[in-house]
């Protein structure tokens, strides 16, 4: 199962998306994915950063490329097809794609898609190094005991990449402010011409009155829960280490509810392959076969279910 948390900028998804992580793992397997240029997750979880992913596009290509005959490796894009030869990715700790790229704590692998480098400076946009993130969600075999979090790029912009839909539920940490309703706002209508199952958690509430202004401003969506303002956050960004321990103790009875609203997204593994189909034919048609002169547009390997690949029926 996969759920990420998004928000405007400083709503405290980082905090939240970390909280959830510690619950989660305490029921089964996790990967926890930081995919925000700001790279806060690590420090959260304690985990020492390994190495960051979206600096590896050639080699994450050749590793999910496995054993296909049907396209040149070159032409592995974000949104590529799976092929039945192609290598997967499991949430299980001796994945040797996991191993190779992620840090590991207490039950957690930790996937750090990365930040800027001077290299980058004047002619990179973050979507480049999203695209890993993209290719490594679809091939990615999760099951419903194994949870997958990821930690999205502030605001909205999740949405113009492919990772919109790879996600079972999208989770949005609302402020009871106006800028984060209004950015929140925008998502909700993005997410509803594209289908994206969408739940909100208010944030931040010091009253009742904060909690009346998210849920009169955000009438008809799907509300979980409000995680009261505490100062636990601060004294932790502070320097006292036992009181994220204080936080996430607090928070235990929402993450439970956030947990429950994910198991009841169940993914369609059909409908999931035909949205990347699709998504990949627009994008391709749009950029990538003028690119490469080659029909990029066309890869599809007409054998390939994502069923049966779970199923081990290679």
């Amino acid at each position: 199962m996969r759920v990420v948390f998004l928000g405007k900028g400083g709503s405290g998804k980082t905090s939240l998306s970390g909280a959830f992580i510690e619950f989660a793992t305490k029921k089964g397997p996790v990967l926890a994915i930081d995919a925000d240029v700001n790279r806060h997750l690590p420090s959260f979880l304690e985990i020492e950063r390994k190495r960051d992913v979206g600096d590896a596009y050639e080699e994450v290509a050749s590793y999910l490329y496995g054993k296909r005959e049907d396209i040149e490796q070159k032409h592995m894009v974000a949104t590529t097809p799976p092929s039945r030869n192609s290598h997967f990715i499991r949430v299980e700790k001796d994945d040797p794609f996991l191993n190779r790229f992620c840090s590991k704590g207490e039950g957690t692998h930790l996937l750090v898609v990365g930040n800027y480098h001077e290299k980058d400076v004047g002619h990179t946009c973050y979507h480049g190094k999203l695209n890993v993130l993209e290719m490594i969600y679809h091939h990615l075999l999760d099951t419903e005991d194994e949870i997958v979090v990821a930690d999205a790029t502030a605001g909205i912009d999740n949405i113009g990449t492919s990772l919109y839909f790879c996600y079972d539920l999208s989770v949005f940490v609302v402020e009871p402010t106006i800028r984060s309703i209004e950015v929140c706002k925008e998502y909700l209508a993005l997410a509803e011409q594209n289908e994206v199952a969408v739940a909100i958690v208010g944030n931040k509430i010091e009253t009742p009155e904060d909690e009346q202004f998210i849920e009169r401003e955000l009438e008809g969506a799907r509300i979980l829960c409000h995680i009261p303002y505490t100062q636990e956050l601060k004294a932790y960004e502070q320097g006292d280490l036992s009181a994220k321990e204080r936080f996430s103790s607090m928070v235990v009875p929402q993450m439970e509810i956030i947990r429950n609203a994910l198991a009841e997204e169940k993914r369609d593994w059909n409908a999931y392959y035909e949205r990347l189909l699709k998504t990949h034919k627009v994008n391709s048609i749009e950029w990538w076969d003028s690119y490469y002169g080659e029909p990029i547009s066309e890869q599809q390997d007409p054998t390939f279910t994502y069923q049966e690949v779970m199923e081990g029926k290679k």
